[in-house]
């Protein structure tokens, strides 16, 4: 299984440390940097509903919004067509992830392929966090002549349409985007498929949720347990690939990035070799892996091994490796 291309899309509104300061002034901006490592995110939300709204009804982020996770999804759909100069017709399947739809029927799959016009089979493989691990290992597990010669698998997520800006610590860490990733089992392409692994533990279902019509609920206890689930994710993912430590570029998906630097050094992994976009995009859930790979795509030299982390938000966590060519 090969990689193809990648791409990503943020919307345009950014919610820096200063305006969720000016949203909920109980904690200034230096003080939620400080104890984030987080600068800004991006939000589909308008700035002028976030500040005469704070998002309390989420009922009414839809008309607070310029745009959706269908349209997010689509962008970076296009970027990661565009990369690899592949028309949209030559895409055989589309797997979508959203944790955050507009709607249940029909699947975001669908709704992008069909904003897109392209007539293929479109279904969802819903992961939470680990869309990516999830859709490598599902198609790695098929057979060859079942698998079509470009398969687009698209994470989109909105979760700051689910955030309370004005109480909890939720707002801190959560930032939309989308990601595709373009794959194929037949036609060669930068990033070779060494494995993919995903994971879920249904004990773990109440360690965050984000309700149909609530706000998005994440407590302080899980945010240590992300960590600790990426932490031994990538211990497992370099062990069980054999992967050389001087050759590997780690991408986390965790929720904040202060303890990244020292994961990495525990592992023996050089802080210059661990890329995120945590601090300036937040966290946006399945697409935040997606998006480094897309922005870091030309950064991969040959020979390195590009660990991809899932951070274990909710119940599904895991890890991908690919070998760069």
């Amino acid at each position: 299984m090969y990689v193809i291309s990648a791409g990503c899309a943020y919307p345009q509104t950014v919610i820096n440390n200063a305006f969720l300061a000016e949203l909920s002034p109980q904690h200034p901006a230096s003080y939620i940097g400080e104890i984030t490592g987080i600068r800004e995110r991006r939000s589909v939300l308008t700035p002028e509903y976030l500040r005469e709204r704070g998002n309390i009804d989420v009922r009414e982020s839809l008309a607070g919004s310029l745009e959706g996770p269908t349209e997010l999804g689509c962008r970076a759909a296009e970027m990661a067509l565009q990369r690899a100069g592949i028309a949209r017709e030559s895409v055989g399947l589309i797997l979508g992830d959203c944790a955050t739809p507009l709607q249940t029927i029909p699947a975001e799959a669908q709704r992008i392929a069909a904003q897109l016009s392209i007539k293929v089979l479109s279904y969802d493989l819903p992961s939470f966090s680990a869309s990516l691990a999830l859709a490598l290992q599902s198609l790695s597990s098929w057979k060859d002549e079942k698998v079509p010669d470009y398969v687009l698998c698209v994470s989109t997520n909105t979760p700051t349409q689910r955030v309370h800006y004005r109480i909890g610590g939720e707002r801190l860490y959560f930032g939309d985007a989308a990601a595709a990733v373009l794959v194929s089992s037949r036609m060669q392409g930068k990033f070779r498929l060494r494995k993919a692994f995903y994971g879920s533990d249904p004990t773990r279902k109440d360690s965050i949720s984000i309700p149909l019509q609530g706000h998005l609920d994440c407590s302080s206890r899980t945010m240590s347990e992300i960590s600790r689930t990426d932490d031994e994710m990538l211990q497992r993912a370099v062990e069980e690939t054999q992967a050389p430590l001087d050759r590997v570029r780690w991408i986390s998906g965790r929720l904040e990035p202060q303890s990244l630097k020292q994961s990495a050094a525990k592992r023996g992994i050089h802080i210059d070799h661990v890329w995120h976009t945590l601090d300036r995009c937040g966290n946006s859930l399945g697409s935040t892996v997606g998006c480094v790979l897309a922005e870091r795509w030309d950064k991969a030299a040959c020979g390195d091994l590009l660990v991809c982390t899932f951070a274990g938000i909710g119940y599904s966590f895991g890890y991908v490796v690919l070998e760069v060519l």
